[in-house]
């Protein structure tokens, strides 16, 4: 872990930053081929039919097209992007056989590091994601619309995605700062990570049983989360192993955002 040209990630921005910092510009996405994206579909319905399930999420993510940082505030430029697109990506990230254009938007991830009585959560990727299945992460996500048709923010929609897998309302979760932004070496997907905290929960309150995307929960001390990242890193997503090192390196506990910051 000392040589950083080793990581499989690339820390862009250091925090802490306030989620009440970050702005949102949207922008329309590039143009791409249209012959990629009929092997996109063909790809698509292949999947779709070797499930027994209809688990795979067929909508619209935001995709990180620059970001820029003025004193306190971070400004993201994000675009929409159709998911199977992003699904695609992360296969032919593991198969370079299958075609990519020259420039795709990459889907922006939100995720967070989860504080719980001394604890911190992580969990492990179903064997269905197409995202480094069975590997050990940080819980989190993409930017969708809710159910109205609105984007939401960073900061709703790292809220969301902690709370949905694990089985909690969103009121329990507590986000306290922006770690930081990275980018994964492989996918070059970039990465928007938080800290969080749960409160108000017992533990059977979000032990649960495998789901499409988490195959377990996984609880590390949180006094000994350098040794734990020492001897699992390789079992660790790029992301996963990323949002440990920025919370290690930021574990100074800031203060808890209001309820009614929404990151815009």
């Amino acid at each position: 872990m000392s040589g950083a040209t080793c990581l499989p990630f690339r820390i862009l921005l250091s925090g802490p930053i306030d989620a009440d910092a970050l702005r949102v510009r949207w922008t329309r996405p590039p143009s791409l081929p249209l012959a990629w994206l009929q092997t996109v579909d063909r790809m698509w319905q292949r999947e779709l039919a070797r499930r027994t399930d209809s688990s795979l999420f067929d909508g619209t993510v935001a995709a990180l097209q620059d970001w820029t940082r003025e004193g306190p505030t971070v400004r993201l430029v994000l675009c929409p992007i159709p998911y199977r697109v992003v699904w695609y990506t992360y296969i032919a990230a593991q198969d370079p056989r299958l075609p990519l254009p020259g420039v795709i938007p990459r889907a922006l991830g939100v995720s967070a590091v989860v504080e719980w009585e001394g604890f911190l959560l992580l969990m492990r990727r179903s064997r269905w994601v197409a995202e480094f299945p069975g590997r050990l992460d940080v819980f989190g996500g993409h930017i969708e619309r809710d159910v109205r048709g609105r984007w939401l923010s960073p900061l709703e929609s790292v809220k969301r995605e902690v709370s949905e897998e694990l089985g909690l309302e969103p009121s329990t979760i507590s986000v306290l700062s922006v770690l930081g932004l990275l980018r994964v070496a492989g996918t070059q997907k970039p990465e928007l990570v938080f800290s969080a905290r749960l409160r108000g929960v017992r533990r059977e309150d979000w032990l649960r049983r495998a789901t499409d995307e988490v195959e377990e929960t996984v609880l590390v001390p949180a006094d000994r989360a350098q040794e734990f990242l020492l001897q699992n890193a390789s079992e660790l997503t790029p992301s996963g192993w990323g949002s440990l090192q920025l919370w290690l390196e930021l574990r100074s506990p800031p203060q808890e955002l209001g309820e009614g910051s929404d990151g815009r």
